[in-house]
């Protein structure tokens, strides 16, 4: 009896543990799924906050014809073959008739090619008949034969400020600044800085005579100094690039001839005399104006774009030490700022370019930098110290420039609240017209970088119904500005 009653016993304690461990089993597995789900919730609240980091509305209707509107005209042509011989787009065949005649540098004054919204939005598959059908106007502006540049005297002779009707009328406060594009000669960079330059025309002829938007140089250090053939359509200086040997020695880092680029400009005096602007605005190759630009500095600071990925914290004053022995200099001098969107008077990048190139090198040269910032940007924490340390204040535009991707949920008139369309990241779309997802490529894809060995095709095709308004935007101003190109733009494979 008593063997009896303690196996019985023993048998009861063992399905007690046994129990006991089921339920913590359960309670564990409970805890599991509660964190998962929290770790659910807040990814899901990242991406809101992600995917409306842009503009707070929501797109909720696809109104084309609403967008054309909005937008304005898609020009006809505005091939710029030489220096000295252009046609301006306007947005209206009305509106042409009352813009001023232009002239670039010492040329004659050029006739206005125009075209309305319905020719070019309504038919965009339609490029050949559109061309041939413009040929004619085209040829009235632009000569049959593009001459080829004199090698000796590339470097000087695109770089004219542009003068655009009469100015005596303009106002005493109006202060120009000159539009100077950071480039490479590659094709990759080629093809952006065509389309970038064809809106700046735009824009620039949309505000009238007395626009603070005056010169424009395209900026571009090349092998030897030697050109790349887009002279031909931009105002270009050339200047001899780093060496592979010299980049080697930084990881290749391609991005360090924009600050290299900036200081051999100053170093030749023919090459500085030639921006007699107080005030210069350093761009990028994929940047497309969305409306005029006034010139955004002060008297006392220069204009800036704020990064969300530039604030410094305490962690970083062993970056500004590695650069900058100053003990009076702290991270808390910084501004969340790169050298691009920039506008400021050309004097103090004159002085700030020396120290953006030099913190540039030792922030590349050492890995202690990367492993607290993000490598691709040690650039632009170059610039955002060097500025710091030579007292140059930035004051922060909102609005400055956009970055959308296809989750960004922009309004149908998003272009009126910025300045700059940056298309620096990809925009990917399911054909259903809902994203694709991050990190991957859209089986609708608008991406400079599927064009790094040759310029995109004309007519590209348009976003699937329910894509956003900023990516039916960027698709028009790429196709608008390739279509102006006619002839000129490269045939792509």
């Amino acid at each position: 009896h008593r063997h009896v009653c303690g196996q019985l016993r023993s048998a009861t304690d063992a399905a007690a543990v046994a129990l006991a461990r089921r339920q913590h089993h359960r309670t564990q597995m409970s805890l599991w799924y509660a964190k998962f789900g929290a770790y659910l919730l807040v990814l899901y609240a990242w991406w809101q906050v992600c995917s409306s980091y842009f503009e707070p509305e929501i797109v909720t209707v696809h109104r084309r014809a609403e967008y054309e509107d909005n937008y304005g005209a898609t020009p006809a042509s505005s091939v710029l073959a030489t220096p000295t011989a252009a046609a301006v787009t306007v947005s209206s065949v009305e509106a042409a008739a009352k813009l001023p005649m232009q002239k670039i540098g010492g040329g004659s004054a050029t006739k206005v090619v125009a075209a309305t919204a319905a020719e070019t939005v309504e038919k965009p598959m339609a490029a050949t008949t559109l061309v041939a059908a413009k040929s004619a106007a085209v040829s009235a502006v632009v000569p049959a034969a593009v001459p080829a540049a004199v090698p000796a005297a590339i470097s000087a002779s695109a770089a004219v400020p542009l003068i655009v009707g009469d100015q005596s009328h303009c106002p005493a406060s109006r202060r120009p600044f000159h539009t100077l594009l950071t480039a490479q000669g590659s094709i990759y960079n080629g093809w952006q800085a065509r389309i970038m330059y064809h809106h700046w025309i735009k824009q620039r002829a949309a505000d009238g005579p007395c626009t603070e938007m005056s010169g424009f140089t395209r900026l571009c250090p090349s092998k030897n100094g030697e050109p790349d053939g887009v002279e031909a359509y931009i105002p270009t200086i050339f200047v001899a690039q780093l060496t592979p040997e010299v980049l080697a020695k930084y990881g290749h880092f391609g991005v360090l001839n924009r600050p290299h680029s900036v200081v051999e400009f100053f170093k030749n005096p023919e090459l500085r005399k030639r921006i007699t602007e107080e005030y210069v605005m350093i761009a990028e190759t994929d940047h497309v104006l969305t409306r005029p630009m006034p010139n955004l500095a002060t008297e006392t600071e220069a204009a800036a774009h704020s990064f969300g990925y530039m604030h410094a914290g305490s962690h970083h004053q062993k970056v500004v030490e590695l650069v900058n022995k100053d003990p009076n200099l702290s991270w808390k001098d910084l501004q969340p700022i790169g050298p691009s969107p920039l506008i400021i008077k050309i004097a103090e990048l004159e002085k700030v370019a020396p120290r953006w190139l030099e913190y540039s090198y030792k922030l590349r040269a050492d890995p202690m930098p990367a492993r607290l910032i993000q490598d691709w940007v040690l650039e632009m924490w170059g610039y955002s110290i060097a500025a710091a340390s030579v007292g140059i204040r930035h004051k922060i535009i909102p609005g400055y420039q956009i970055e959308p991707n296809a989750y960004a949920r922009t309004a149908e008139d998003f272009y009126k609240n910025c300045y700059i369309f940056h298309y620096t990241y990809g925009i990917e779309y399911k054909l259903s017209g809902t994203p694709q997802g991050f990190n991957t490529i859209g089986e609708y894809s608008i991406d400079k970088r599927h064009y790094g060995g040759a310029y995109p095709p004309p007519n590209l095709d348009p976003p699937p119904d329910g894509a956003n308004p900023s990516t039916r935007w960027l698709w028009h101003a790429w196709n608008s500005a390739i279509l102006a190109a006619g002839d000129t733009w490269p045939a792509t494979n």
